[in-house]
Order: C-alpha cells, then structure tokens, then sequence
C-alpha cells in the first residue's frame, strides 16, 4: 500500500478489525488488492510519528484560514488534562506507568489545548503519568504563543480551571504575551478573600499584577476570577460569562 493511501486508510479506521476495514477501503479506491492484516501490520511500523505530528498541525493551519467565531473578539483557549488508557502492550507499559487491576493498564497523561468557540484543538500532548498538568499546560502555551498566525495569538484568552493555577503559571503566561481568565479558590490570595463583589487590581507577586473580578453565581455561592484583560478591554458584567466560567 502507497504511503498516502496508508494515511488515508489509518485516519479512517472506526472499531471493527483491522482485515474488515481493509476489505472496505480498496473498493472505494477503485484498487483490486488483497491486503492481510499482518501486512497493514508491517507497513504501520515505518511510519515515523512525526508523520502524524505534521498531519495534525497542517489541520490546526488549514483551519485558522477559514472564517472565525469569537466571543466579544476574543478566541477562548482552554486547557484541560486527563489520564489516558492506552492499548494493553507491555512496551507501553514499561515506557508508561501502568495503573488498574494489578497494574495491567498502560496509562498516560493526556493534555489540549481546544478553541472553544470554533471546536478545534489548537495543540495536544501525551505524557508520562508522572509529568504534572502544569508543565504540559506551559508546553501548550508555547505552541499558541509561537503559532504563525499572529492575529489568532493576539485574540487568545486563555482559560483552565483553578487546579492549574500558580503565581508561576500566571507569570509564564504574561512573559508569552497572552491574555488569560482562571478561576481562584478560596485560599489562594488573601486579598481576593477580603473582597466584596466587583472588581479590583491585585498583586500576585512582585512580578505579577493581576484583575480581581467577584460576583455571586445564581446559587448563591461566590465565585472569584482573575485576568489580566482591563477595565477597557471587557467590562466586569461580560468578564463573568466568559465560555467555560459558569453564569453568574
């Protein structure tokens, strides 16, 4: 099998056996071949993974040359993470950790980094379990910083959920360049605990200097965000409806 005819093949699998899909595929080609699973096997293997790196960002850039959906002229960007199960291979294991019932299941940290508004994922990692969100999420920040479209950069607001959140996750995010909104748990800045509903200017750190918005969710309990979009760039009533932070 061509090379571009075993890409198309690979990204079109669905979950069926391998020799099905193979039996498939040739017809709508127009090509009268007989493949054996082991053969796809064999050919799989001198695929370099960098192939499917290529593939993906060629995606990410044909897609921000199509008309845009913002918010309010902004782009939200939210970064989440998760564990991933991968397929049950001792290679997988051994290079991975491996978790579940008697430690039978190769597992991975997962990460993206997902344009909210127009439903593409702008970057994704896999790591090892023992690598923290953190540092996948500073990565990230490095593809949406160094991205060759300049306008989409000057647009991003980046979003993740208070557990992501550090006076140096702040800082590498202002040393980028990038706008950002999080939530802050209790706790965090003695300063945003001591503050009445509204809006105000706080100091991370020496370094850092950030915007305080707190409001009341509808439940009654109080919510408190920070980011560095001012006064002038998005009034406190929109701030607290940005994609991904709840309704007040």
């Amino acid at each position: 099998m061509p090379f571009i005819e075993l890409i198309y093949f690979m990204l079109g699998m669905v979950k069926e056996s391998s020799q099905n899909a193979l039996e498939r595929f040739f017809p709508k080609i127009k090509e009268v071949v007989y493949m054996t699973q082991q053969a796809f096997s064999l050919a799989r293997k001198k695929v370099k993974w960098e192939a499917f790196l290529e593939l993906f960002r060629a995606t990410v850039r044909g897609s921000y040359n199509e008309e845009l959906k913002d918010w309010r002229g902004y782009l939200p960007m939210a970064i989440d993470g998760s564990h991933i199960i991968l397929p049950p291979d001792a290679a997988l294991r051994k290079y991975y950790e491996a978790t579940g019932h008697e430690h039978s299941a190769a597992t991975a940290r997962a990460s993206a980094l997902v344009d909210i508004e127009n439903d593409i994922i702008v970057d994704a990692k896999i790591e090892l379990l023992k690598k923290d969100e953190r540092s996948l999420a500073k990565k990230q920040l490095d593809a949406l910083a160094g991205m060759d479209f300049e306008s989409v950069v000057k647009k991003s607001l980046v979003i993740f959920d208070y557990g992501y959140l550090s006076k140096d996750l702040i800082k590498y995010i202002e040393d980028k360049g990038l706008l950002y909104v999080t939530r802050v748990q209790k706790g965090f800045n003695s300063q945003i605990d001591n503050m009445g509903n509204g809006s105000g200017t706080i100091r991370l750190s020496k370094e850092v200097q950030t915007r305080a918005i707190v409001f009341l969710l509808k439940n009654g309990e109080r919510e408190a965000l920070i980011t560095n979009l001012g006064e002038d760039e998005i009034e406190e009533e929109a701030a607290v409806r940005i994609p991904g932070q709840g309704e007040p």
